[in-house]
């Protein structure tokens, strides 16, 4: 968990799940085809690789809010994805049983209602959870992980009943071949680590262990953008960050985020977010 002072406005996604708690003011989070509106109170937990983006409400009102990305791994190693959750051992399982339809293909995100009482316990256990993040030695780590476990057993024992398809919000269609979703998942995982590298479609497929063809529509359909789509997507949320962050210029920005050609670079950044690189920086700062 990590201190935030602005949101991150760019249609974004990443490998692990995300949890929301929204303790003042009022956001949207938009997905590409969806939205939830959140108050304060509302706690949504959001399924890893849903591209979407943090909006502020429209009252412009200040903004606390609590935001807990993990992966499944936190629970027990041997658990890498929300689909090998489902099928844990029950006392592992319990602790993800709030949020367990992200394993349904057509569910984006789950929102869950809390009483005030427990809205006011959650908000106490992740201000603690902040606490502790902001200098994690050793100590912090095994505080923070234990911590953790102990807020997923709470909203687990607190939330069951309220995980139903009106508290979901339901994104997509079709669900690719089971079979191929664990590899996929480990293909992305891959794609978001090594993107700043070359990367050919041909041995994406091989490492989800698919031909170039099906993984295509796999990919497609997970994603909802082909895989050079999502590689320049991806790519150009990197370069945003090391605008934002690095005092390089903006030439070794673009081949540090993985393009080898700036003018390529260039076009595809005003395409993508609307201003130059440079503007953007600019503006960022």
């Amino acid at each position: 968990m990590t201190e935030r002072r602005k949101i991150q406005g760019d249609l974004h996604r990443h490998e692990y799940i995300e949890m929301m708690f929204v303790c003042r003011g009022n956001l949207t989070n938009r997905f590409v085809d969806s939205e939830i509106s959140l108050k304060p109170g509302d706690l949504v937990v959001l399924k890893p690789y849903v591209n979407h983006v943090l909006e502020l409400g429209k009252d412009k009102k200040p903004i606390l809010a609590f935001c807990c990305s993990f992966l499944p791994e936190v629970v027990d190693s041997g658990i890498r994805s929300l689909d090998e959750a489902a099928h844990a051992h029950p006392g592992h399982r319990h602790l993800f049983t709030p949020f367990l339809s992200l394993v349904k293909e057509d569910v984006s995100a789950v929102r869950l209602k809390l009483s005030k009482p427990d809205r006011e316990e959650v908000a106490i256990q992740l201000e603690e959870l902040r606490a502790l993040s902001q200098d994690p030695d050793a100590s912090a780590c095994a505080q923070i992980r234990c911590r953790f476990l102990s807020l997923l057993a709470f909203l687990s024992d607190h939330c069951e009943s309220l995980s139903q398809p009106s508290a979901q919000i339901q994104a997509g269609s079709a669900a690719p071949a089971a079979r191929f979703r664990p590899k996929l998942q480990k293909t992305l995982n891959y794609i978001h680590n090594h993107a700043d590298e070359p990367l050919v479609l041909k041995d994406m497929a091989s490492m989800c262990g698919t031909s170039p063809t099906y993984f295509c529509q796999l990919f497609k359909h997970e994603t909802g953008m082909t895989f050079l789509q999502y590689l320049n997507d991806l790519r150009i949320q990197n370069a945003c960050s090391l605008l934002r962050e690095s005092g390089d210029n903006i030439a070794e920005i673009c081949y540090r985020s993985g393009f080898n050609d700036y003018s390529h670079f260039s076009r595809l950044f005003k395409k993508h977010v609307g201003v130059s690189a440079a503007e953007f920086r600019k503006t960022a700062r």
